[in-house]
C-alpha cells in the first residue's frame, strides 16, 4: 500500500509512503515503487540509483536482522521530496538497533570479500546525511540525498 500527498506552491515537501512487511518478497514491491517514484520526481539516473540502493539495503537489513520472531511486521518507508532534496525514512518495530554504530571492516583484497555485510557501508557512502533514533518501540533510520546529475 502506498500513497503520496501534494502541497501548494512547492514550499512543503511532498510525502510518498510505502508500507511493506518483513518478507524478502516485498523487496520487489519496494523496487517497483522506487522506479515509479524516481520517474515521477524526475530524478537523475544517479539520484534514482542512490535512492534505490540505500532504501533496498536499509529494508533488506531490517527484514534479515530486525526481528526475533517469525511474526509479520510492518516496515514503513517514507520519501519526502522538495526540489532536488530527498528525505528518506525507514521505520520498523524490530529489536533496538542503531545500524550507524555497526563497524564495517572492508576487505583488503577483492578475493577476501564475502557476500553480504557491506550494506551499512554502502548506505553511508551514498547518502549526504544519515541519522538513527529510537522512537518509542520503533527504529527510525533517516537519510538525506541531494539529487544532482553528476
Amino acid at each position: 500500500m502506498y500513497s503520496s500527498s501534494t502541497s501548494a506552491q512547492n514550499v512543503e515537501p511532498t510525502r510518498h509512503t510505502l508500507v511493506l512487511t518483513n518478507r524478502l518478497d516485498d523487496l520487489a514491491i519496494l523496487s517497483e515503487w522506487l522506479g515509479d517514484l524516481s520517474n515521477q520526481l524526475q530524478l537523475s539516473a544517479r539520484g534514482a540509483f542512490r535512492l534505490e540502493l540505500v532504501l533496498v539495503e536499509a529494508v533488506t537489513n531490517v527484514i534479515s536482522h530486525g526481528f526475533e520472531d517469525q511474526e509479520e511486521h510492518k516496515i514503513q518507508v517514507m520519501v519526502d521530496s522538495l526540489d532536488k532534496m530527498l528525505s528518506l525514512e525507514v521505520r520498523d518495530d524490530g529489536i533496538p538497533y542503531d545500524p550507524l554504530q555497526h563497524k564495517v571492516e572492508l576487505p583488503k583484497r577483492l578475493e577476501d570479500a564475502k557476500e553480504g555485510g557491506l550494506g551499512i557501508h554502502l548506505i553511508r557512502s551514498y547518502v549526504d546525511d544519515c541519522h538513527y533514533i529510537r522512537d518509542g518501540n520503533q527504529n527510525v533510520l533517516m537519510m538525506r540525498i541531494y539529487d544532482s546529475p553528476t
